[in-house]
């Protein structure tokens, strides 16, 4: 090594600067495939996911129309539990009547004049 230096020290001054161009040259270029080689793989990466993300994703016009079809289907939903809920009230078991018989619905008896008095 110390011979080739003490070469390039004896040769003019234009091969020196040829011979450190090429070196640094090649220094960078070197460093470039290094770089480039971590770096390609990841930005393929991105690329592919990028892409994956785009056919995925819906166009505007196809949410929009989607978003319509849920409300629709939605409301349809509500009416007809509305209509469930009141043909179960129209369909009750439970009757008034003016007998003195006890119904389904009753109240249950209170004895409120009793419990006051008894606190006092």
């Amino acid at each position: 090594m110390f011979d080739f230096i003490e070469r390039l020290r004896q040769k003019s001054e234009s091969s020196k600067k040829k011979i450190a161009f090429l070196t640094s040259f090649v220094l960078v270029g070197t460093i470039f495939a290094v770089w480039l080689s971590v770096i390609y793989p990841d930005f393929r990466f991105r690329e592919k996911q990028k892409q994956t993300a785009a056919s995925v994703e819906a166009s505007p016009t196809t949410s929009f129309f989607e978003n319509i079809k849920e409300g629709i289907f939605g409301i349809k939903n509500q009416i007809n539990n509305l209509k469930e809920s009141v043909y179960s009230i129209g369909t009750s078991t439970y009757y008034v009547s003016n007998d003195t018989a006890p119904s389904p619905i009753s109240e249950p008896e209170s004895n409120t004049t009793e419990d006051i008095s008894s606190d006092l």
